[in-house]
């Protein structure tokens, strides 16, 4: 069985897997790394936390997506999404997210 989620050290590389986005989320120094579901971007509410993300640092983002939002309430939207994207699904065999 896979983890939902697992923290990562400061300087610690850790393989991406297929299918998952790394995000960048929080603001200030409460910045957490959480690997996102392609599938979970095609999603009504995480299309709102991409605008935002927009707004803050413009369509030109380098690197790693950022989006500035309070970690517990991504953590929320996510599960939200993993929900609704889960109904009608017997079975689950991926997690829609990890945080690192």
């Amino acid at each position: 069985m896979k983890k939902l989620a697992s923290v990562a050290l400061k300087g610690e590389e850790e393989r991406i897997m297929k299918g998952y986005v790394p995000v960048l989320v929080g603001t200030g120094d409460e910045v957490e790394r959480i690997l996102v579901s392609v599938k979970v971007f095609k999603h009504r509410r995480m299309a709102s936390l991409l605008e935002a993300a927009a707004e803050e640092f413009g369509f030109q983002q380098r690197g790693v997506l950022r989006i500035p939002c309070d970690v517990k309430y991504f953590r929320g939207v996510l599960e939200l999404i993993s929900a609704e994207i889960g109904e009608g699904r017997r079975e689950r065999t991926k997690p829609d997210y990890w945080c690192n």
